[in-house]
């Protein structure tokens, strides 16, 4: 009898499905970005790494998903799977190169950066107001400063001349 021990290690590589519709595209592109980010750790690896966190996400369910087998991907495992590969969500959904154009609607096609913005709520409006508030803040601390300096060398000069009065009434003058 052979008692040979073998050891197998299980990695499940995604596989080239062709999503179907737009929805099908997001779990796909973010299966791709799932095992791109996780490489060369292995699905259990994963998996263990989110029941950390506290939700575990099932090796089968991450392999389902970067094989082409489950075509959706839900949004409480989205956040745990990010949090495990220490990314933003929005980098599982959106990849990270900002040159890509991703369908963010079925048939509105834009680039990363603007589906990340759409998707976060922070558009270039938004940025420069952002701008804009952070300027106006750091104008207005620059002028409190100035004026607290002038303010300091007033007190200072003021007790310069207070205590050259004590003097010179004390010395007679």
């Amino acid at each position: 009898m052979n008692s040979r021990k073998y050891s197998t290690t299980l990695r499940v590589m995604p596989q080239d499905w062709e999503p179907k519709d737009w929805a099908e595209a997001h779990a796909s592109r973010a299966a791709r970005e799932i095992a791109r980010l996780r490489e060369p750790r292995s699905a259990q690896w994963l998996s263990d790494r989110t029941a950390e966190l506290g939700y575990r996400v099932s090796r089968s369910v991450i392999a389902d998903l970067e094989n082409g087998r489950r075509k959706y991907l839900a949004v409480h495992e989205l956040v745990v799977l990010a949090k495990a590969l220490d990314v933003a969500p929005l980098q599982l959904l959106y990849g990270q190169d900002n040159a890509l154009t991703i369908e963010y609607l079925p048939g509105d096609e834009v680039t990363r950066l603007s589906a990340v913005q759409n998707f976060s709520g922070i558009s270039e409006e938004i940025l420069k107001r952002y701008e804009e508030t952070v300027e106006s803040l750091l104008k207005a601390a620059e002028a409190a400063r100035d004026a607290a300096r002038s303010a300091s060398l007033a007190f200072f000069d003021a007790q310069n001349e207070a205590g050259n009065v004590n003097r010179s009434t004390k010395d007679g003058g």
